[in-house]
């Protein structure tokens, strides 16, 4: 089985390892559900389910409303919102079930997720970023860009120096 980088937000390419593809999953996975649990004990899962959907919406709603200029759309609004409303309700269940150990769980996951440890790897001395496809993208869209621009500029100049309009 072949596996591909994994892209970053910060287009950083990662190779995948066994933590970031089996073992980091299964951690956070348990501190989810734990922290679930933890919440649903305490209010219930009637009361759970509501305060996740209203905070998801409340998210999003304020996600988009200060960043629609910026491009975040809709959809990625709620992917915010429901990624964050996950979270918060997942930290205050760790919290409530295990009040010494919560915040350090928390952290551990946190700290140690396939996209922190990639950005850690990359602040390393010596270790350079990898080349982003998108910048390649980037710089061969510039030099073909900058290619049109000097045919037209030389068209110009042809213009210019010929009979035109402005000759006579």
């Amino acid at each position: 089985m072949s596996y591909s980088p994994i892209r970053r937000p910060d287009r950083v390419l990662v190779e995948p390892t066994l933590w970031s593809d089996a073992a980091w999953p299964v951690l956070a996975g348990t501190a989810a559900a734990v922290g679930l649990v933890g919440v649903a004990l305490a209010a219930g899962w009637f009361a759970l389910c509501l305060v996740f959907v209203c905070l998801a919406v409340l998210v999003a709603l304020t996600a988009f409303a200060m960043s629609a200029d910026d491009g975040i759309g809709p959809a990625r609004a709620g992917r915010i919102g429901t990624i964050a409303s996950l979270c918060t309700l997942v930290l205050l269940g760790l919290i409530l079930l295990l009040p010494q150990g919560g915040w350090a769980l928390a952290a551990v996951v946190a700290i140690t997720s396939p996209y922190a440890t990639g950005w850690f790897l990359m602040q390393l001395p010596g270790r350079r970023r990898s080349a982003s496809l998108d910048s390649v993208e980037v710089a061969l869209e510039q030099a073909a860009v900058d290619a049109a621009f000097q045919r037209i500029v030389a068209r110009l100049e042809q213009d210019t120096s010929g009979d035109g309009l402005d000759a006579g």
